[in-house]
């Protein structure tokens, strides 16, 4: 298992969804709607930050 921090919502100028080299960034989704879908693919809910502007979700994730 791997574990691994979403930044959702995260806006920086110009910048895709994807990762930035500090982590994935997802937009357009709740930290909920992620936690589902990933926990759909075998991943162990850690925990959820919220911060201002965006949520921070780490999950354990298969490798």
């Amino acid at each position: 298992m791997k574990t691994t921090t979403y930044r959702i919502g995260f806006i920086a100028p110009g910048m895709e969804d994807g990762d930035d080299g500090n982590g994935p960034i997802i937009r357009g989704r709740t930290w909920e709607q992620v936690l589902d879908e990933k926990i759909e693919e075998g991943a162990t809910f850690v925990h959820v930050r919220f911060h201002a502007g965006y949520d921070q979700l780490t999950v354990r994730e298969p490798v």
